[in-house]
């Protein structure tokens, strides 16, 4: 489904009795990044204080996955999941597609201080990794966790967050803040929403940068079903074990391109054969 119609089947579905989305989300799990050379990455991310908390080399690659890639599904993927040693969220580094593109929506900003990233977003900025900038002329490390997501349309991109309870707030001219708790009270992460006009691309999860922020939920097949209602463009469910906890997992595109995943702990369910 095209942003376009995602965002006339969100405006137009409006029902009364659809079911209540303020306690579904519990927070922040973390942010999956995929680079071209995922090792040259690590040294990068241990100077921010990151450590390799879990690695699967071959972990499988559901087929609910394909509606969101550009390239076809192989049957494994290889992913490292880094842990910082501060409140900021974790990042999952996966290998990008050969010649993939780099994804847009998505850029955390590195600052000097935490507190610091309503400053640093409006500053001329660096890469350090793809997906991750700095204010040029500054060190840049992580605080408590910025976001940035660069949208053609800020209420469209705000719809969703304001359909799950969270309130939005000006920051800067065309900027608007969603601060987001975490599963521990010091790993929250604040949204900072963008007006960018041009950002109207598809997000794909074999992208080059931050392709997807992942976030935990109290039921995901629940919450699927509910934004499904809604109109928006959501996977189907899938179980997956990629760190030995069976997790139960969907992906949604938002109507400003943009991809989100969604996980709940799945304790009913067996995980997927290998995994």
């Amino acid at each position: 489904m095209r942003e376009g119609a995602v965002g006339e089947a969100v405006r137009s579905s409006g029902r009364s009795d659809l079911p209540p989305l303020a306690r579904e989300l519990v927070g922040v799990s973390h942010l999956v990044i995929s680079l071209r050379d995922p090792a040259a990455s690590q040294p990068v991310l241990a100077a921010l204080g990151y450590t390799e908390h879990g690695a699967n080399d071959r972990c499988p690659n559901p087929p609910e996955k394909a509606p969101f890639l550009a390239e076809p599904l192989s049957r494994t993927c290889s992913m490292r999941l880094m842990v910082p040693a501060n409140g900021s969220p974790a990042i999952e580094v996966l290998a990008s597609a050969e010649g993939a593109a780099l994804q847009t929506h998505f850029e955390v900003v590195l600052s000097e201080q935490p507190g610091a990233e309503a400053d640093d977003i409006r500053a001329e900025r660096e890469v350090v990794v793809p997906g991750l900038t700095r204010a040029r002329g500054r060190e840049g490390k992580l605080g408590t966790g910025a976001l940035l997501i660069h949208v053609d349309d800020l209420d469209a991109g705000l719809r969703l967050w304001r359909a799950l309870g969270y309130a939005d707030e000006p920051v800067a001219d065309r900027t608007r803040k969603v601060a987001i708790r975490g599963l521990r009270a010091s790993n929250r992460l604040d949204l900072y929403f963008v007006a960018d006009r041009g950002k109207s691309e598809m997000g794909r999860l074999d992208a080059v940068g931050i392709v997807c922020l992942s976030l935990f939920c109290r039921d995901a097949d629940r919450l699927r079903d509910a934004l499904r209602e809604r109109g928006y463009a959501v996977g189907e469910c899938f179980t997956l074990a990629p760190f030995g906890t069976a997790l139960r997992i969907f992906f949604m595109r938002n109507e400003t391109g943009e991809i989100y995943e969604f996980l709940s702990v799945e304790s009913a369910r067996k995980a997927e054969p290998g995994t």
